[in-house]
C-alpha cells in the first residue's frame, strides 16, 4: 500500500489534492491523508499493520500567511528530527508544494504552485514509483538543538534584543548575531521575523 500524507493549513489545498488522487486511475492503490501536523503522520505510520510500500509527505508552503509557512517549516524540522529514530519515516519521500524560501537547505524535492495539475500528478507518480531517485527524510540528519540554542530561540521568540541577550549572557553582540543566523539556517526559517511565529513548545 502506498500512502500520501499532505500537511496543509488550507482545506482547499487538501481537498484539491484528494480529488486528484481519487479521480486519477494512476493512483488506484493510494491512500490519501489530509493532515494538519507531523504528529498525525507519526500516528498513521505507527498504527499501520499492513506492509507499506512507498510513502510520500507533501508539505504545503504556498500560503501567503507567514504564520502558516513558519508552522509548516517547524513541522518539516520535526519530521527530520524524528526520522533519526523512525525507520519508516527515514525511507519516506518528501515533496514541498511551493518554494522553500528559508536559507536552510532541507533535503526535499520542490514543485511550484504555478505548475499545472498534470505536472503535479506526474511528479508525485515519479516519486512513488521510483523513490530511490528522490530525496527521503533519512538522507540528512538534523541534530537536536543544544541547550544554548533552545535558550536563544526562546529569547528571540519573545522579542529580546540582541544587545539585551548579549548582556545577559555576558558576550559580545556579534556572537549573538552569528548564533541567530545559524539558528535561522538550522530550522529552515526565512529571516529573523519568523521567530515571532514559532511555538517554542512545538520544536523538537
Amino acid at each position: 500500500m502506498k500512502n500520501v500524507f499532505v500537511l496543509s493549513d488550507c482545506c482547499f489545498t487538501k481537498l484539491g489534492l484528494e480529488k486528484l488522487f481519487v479521480t486519477n486511475s494512476d493512483f488506484e492503490k493510494i491512500v490519501f491523508y489530509g493532515l494538519n501536523n507531523y504528529k498525525e503522520i507519526i500516528f498513521h505510520l505507527n498504527s499501520k499493520q499492513e506492509k507499506m510500500e512507498n510513502n510520500i509527505i507533501i508539505v504545503d508552503l504556498s500560503s501567503r500567511s507567514k504564520k502558516s509557512r513558519v508552522r509548516q517549516t517547524i513541522n518539516i524540522w520535526n519530521l527530520y528530527r524524528l526520522a533519526e529514530y523512525n525507520k519508516t519515516l527515514r525511507k519516506t519521500s518528501f515533496l514541498l508544494l511551493g518554494k522553500h524560501t528559508g536559507i536552510g537547505l532541507f533535503s526535499a524535492s520542490q514543485i511550484s504552485t504555478k505548475c499545472s495539475l498534470e505536472s503535479v500528478s506526474l511528479k508525485i507518480r515519479k516519486i512513488l514509483n521510483t523513490p530511490e531517485n528522490y530525496p527521503a527524510l533519512g538522507d540528512i540528519v538534523m541534530k537536536r538543538l543544544c541547550n544554548h540554542q533552545k535558550i536563544l530561540l526562546s529569547k528571540f521568540i519573545y522579542g529580546h534584543s540582541i544587545n539585551a541577550i548579549a548582556k545577559s549572557m555576558k558576550t559580545h553582540p556579534r556572537n549573538i548575531f552569528y548564533a541567530r543566523d545559524k539558528l535561522i539556517e538550522k530550522l529552515g526559517l526565512h529571516d529573523k521575523y519568523d521567530f515571532a511565529y514559532v511555538d517554542i513548545n512545538a520544536v523538537l
